[in-house]
């Protein structure tokens, strides 16, 4: 007779479909829990459509900070007649201007040689080596270990003191020589080297100890003027000479920041030029551009994702969202508006040359933009930095803790977990709701074997005494 043990699978016991009845039961009853499922997948979309509107509101955000900013809309640009002789770049302060370069001479940095040694790993001599760069000294200690042309290359450059000389050895067919050069052009960056030989008291000077003098040991590196002067100079240490619209100008390097109020001048070679300091209409054009563009494509990605088609009936993710109806128009309101600081000839973005089109970007009429900058630019200056500061106010407020945009995106992170939470306890009710049914669907099985096999037994013994 069947026992409930021996049914393995439902419908076996009883020839009943309960695997078919107890799955359609179980399906009816995930309805509900398929419905929250496909809403949290919409959360989730939205969340991810707003993040995108997020960061479309930061670049705008950016471009508008970086056309209301004086610095960026009082750039000027400087031009050379000849680069090969000297060029520029403008900064803060600059103003426009012609002005006249002659250069008689670039500075130079100060290099000094040694005498050739035919081996540079050979033993020179010990002491101290005190190297002079301006006015700033420093000591190397050379033992037996770092005794050679090669020893002392390597430890006037470990020098943690060593900040204004280079030292190298240069191989020519006559030997190896050291050669020091001073890492700053001028002749405040020269460079002296003075000895103090191992044993001796003091270091090279015109009254030194002869040993320190001589051309012998450690002191054949020996250059101090009026007492050694065992190193070649190769390269006297030289400042630029240069006259600016007629006036003398002596630098140390042939970099000039202080010469012209707001431009640094790079020297290149002797001879003439003219640098012209001009108003970057070109740069402030680019700004305005950038900002255009980073407002049309906020205007562009918003309102395509909140858009409906009427010929298939079907929304964008973010159609019929308030939240992006409001963050739209509170965008768009930044250039609708004039700012009330705009003063001056002209007074909005259309008398510039922007104009806001019907699908709410904006247009530029270039021509018209760069011929109002010439003509009075303080006006220009003024609609553009109130236009851009309105534009940059909005996005900082609708992305802010409590901005539009933060708190739309924060019910629908709660929704998504609230949601969530829903469908993980109906999940448990499901499973249980599913055993319950097999339990009962597989004791019905049971009963009906153990019916069958009865009604099989009684039916055998009743044809025996028939």
């Amino acid at each position: 007779m069947a026992t409930q043990s021996s049914v393995s699978s439902l419908g076996v016991g009883s020839g009943l479909d309960l695997q078919s009845l107890l799955t359609n039961l179980v399906a009816a009853e995930k309805q509900p829990i398929t419905l929250l499922q496909t809403q949290q997948s919409s959360y989730k979309t939205k969340i991810s459509a707003y993040g995108s509107i997020s960061s479309k509101l930061s670049t705008l955000q950016t471009a508008a900070n970086a056309l209301k900013s004086p610095l960026s809309l009082e750039s000027y640009k400087a031009s050379s007649t000849d680069t090969s002789v000297a060029s520029a770049t403008t900064g803060v302060g600059s103003a426009a201007g012609t002005y006249a370069l002659h250069v008689n001479s670039l500075a130079k940095a100060h290099t000094l040689n040694s005498t050739a040694f035919a081996d540079p790993t050979a033993a020179i001599g010990t002491g101290t080596m005190r190297v002079t760069v301006g006015t700033a000294s420093f000591d190397v200690t050379i033992d037996n270990s770092n005794n050679s042309l090669n020893g002392i290359r390597d430890a006037i450059n470990a020098s943690a003191s060593n900040t204004g000389v280079q030292a190298t050895v240069i191989q020519d067919v006559n030997g190896a020589r050291l050669a020091l050069t001073s890492k700053n052009t001028g002749t405040t960056n020269a460079i002296s080297v003075a000895v103090s030989e191992t044993g001796t008291p003091d270091f090279t000077s015109a009254t030194s100890d002869p040993a320190n003098r001589d051309t012998t040991g450690l002191s054949k590196l020996a250059y101090v003027t009026g007492a050694a002067t065992n190193l070649t100079e190769a390269q006297p240490a030289a400042n630029a000479s240069l006259t600016i619209n007629g006036i003398s100008i002596n630098s140390a390097s042939n970099t000039l920041t202080t010469a012209i109020s707001g431009v640094t001048v790079n020297l290149s070679k002797a001879g003439d030029t003219t640098l012209t300091v001009d108003r970057d209409i070109e740069g402030i054009t680019k700004l305005v551009t950038s900002y255009i563009n980073a407002f049309n494509d906020f205007q562009t990605s918003t309102r395509s994702a909140s858009s409906y088609d009427s010929t298939t009936k079907t929304g964008q993710v973010l159609n019929g969202e308030s939240a992006t109806r409001s963050i739209l128009s509170a965008i768009t309101r930044t250039v609708q508006q004039t700012p009330a600081t705009v003063t001056g000839t002209y007074n909005n973005l259309a008398s510039l040359g922007i104009t806001l089109n019907k699908d709410g970007t904006l247009a530029v009429d270039s021509t018209k933009l760069q011929k109002a900058i010439s003509t009075d630019f303080t006006s220009v200056k003024s609609v553009l930095s109130g236009y851009a500061t309105a534009t940059a106010a909005a996005a900082a407020d609708l992305t802010s803790t409590s901005g539009t945009l933060t708190n739309r995106v924060n019910g629908l992170n709660s929704s998504y977990k609230l949601t969530g939470t829903r469908i993980d306890q109906m999940n448990l009710r499901l499973a249980a709701f599913e055993k319950r049914y097999r339990d009962q669907f597989v004791a019905l099985d049971t009963t009906v074997s153990q019916m069958n096999a009865t009604s099989s037994y009684l039916s055998q013994q009743l044809a025996k005494l028939a």
